[in-house]
């Protein structure tokens, strides 16, 4: 999913900033924003979680999701 969220990064960065977080080195984060298994989406939109997502996403799921 790297790239596609790098394109998403840069084509909507005035919609979305992207923050990826190494699991491996942020384990208390990983805990506190409840990260059990990888790989993990979540969208905050005005500091409130908007969409939770476990697994593999497409780049218009995301999308669609940062649009709404």
């Amino acid at each position: 999913m790297e790239p596609y969220l790098e394109r998403i990064a840069a084509g909507m960065q005035d919609k979305v900033k992207v923050v990826r977080i190494n699991a491996d080195e942020n384990t208390e984060l990983c805990k506190a924003l409840d990260v059990s298994a990888l790989p993990v989406l979540k969208l905050y939109k005005n500091n409130k979680m908007v969409w939770d997502h476990l697994g593999l996403a497409t780049e218009e799921e995301i999308k669609k999701q940062i649009l709404q």
